[in-house]
């Protein structure tokens, strides 16, 4: 692999456009919602939040939201009489 030398004033111009285009991912990031942070997309996170919630319903044994809420609310009654 060859080797590239820049300048100073190309480095300090390649070293400052890097800093902001790190800013700028940066705040693209916090743009995003909580639960797809980290992923490389937004359907890759969602498609592994519908998995997660997809086992939590499996181990619970429901089939939607309201059921999911109610046996979440049994478990903490149990546990906290």
């Amino acid at each position: 692999m060859p080797v590239t030398t820049y300048s100073e004033g190309e480095y300090k111009a390649l070293a400052s456009e890097n800093k902001r285009l790190r800013a700028q991912v940066e705040e693209l990031e916090a743009k995003r919602p909580q639960w797809a942070l980290g992923y490389t997309s937004d359907s890759v996170a969602a498609q592994c939040s519908s998995a997660a919630l997809q086992n939590v319903w499996n181990v619970l044994r429901v089939n939607n939201q309201s059921q999911c809420m109610e046996a979440l609310r049994k478990l903490v009654e149990y546990a906290h009489p």
